[in-house]
C-alpha cells in the first residue's frame, strides 16, 4: 500500500505476474492516489490453502476479501487495474455490486 489521499487504485496481479510488476506504475500513481498491489494466490510470493485454485470465482473472492478487510462496508472510490483483461472484466462487473 502506498499514497495517502485520493481514490484507491487497486492493482490486481492475475496472469502469473506479481505485485512487483506494478512497481514503476505505483511509484507514480501514489503521488495522486492510494495504491493497493499484492500477490494474489498462486502469484509472486503469496501462499494460500489451495494455490492451484485460480478460478475466476476464487480470484474475485480473494479481491473482495482484501477490499473488505481494508475498507469494510464503506469502501472509497476504487479504480481497478489488472492483467488478463477478460478475467479482470468479469471480476470488475461483480465488484460493482460490492461497492454499490
Amino acid at each position: 500500500m502506498a499514497g495517502t489521499e485520493g481514490p484507491v487504485v487497486f492493482l490486481s496481479t492475475w496472469g502469473g505476474y506479481s505485485g512487483l510488476s506494478f512497481a514503476l506504475s505505483a511509484s507514480k500513481i501514489k503521488e495522486k492516489a492510494r495504491v493497493v498491489a499484492m500477490d494474489l494466490r498462486g502469484h509472486g510470493k503469496s501462499t494460500s490453502e489451495n494455490d492451484l485454485d485460480l478460478s475466476i470465482e476464487t480470484m474475485c473472492n480473494d479481491d473482495f476479501a482484501v477490499l473488505k478487510a481494508l475498507y469494510g462496508d464503506s469502501p472509497p472510490a476504487i479504480v481497478l487495474v489488472g492483467h488478463r483483461m477478460k478475467r479482470f472484466l468479469d471480476c470488475f462487473l461483480e465488484m460493482l455490486a460490492f461497492v454499490n
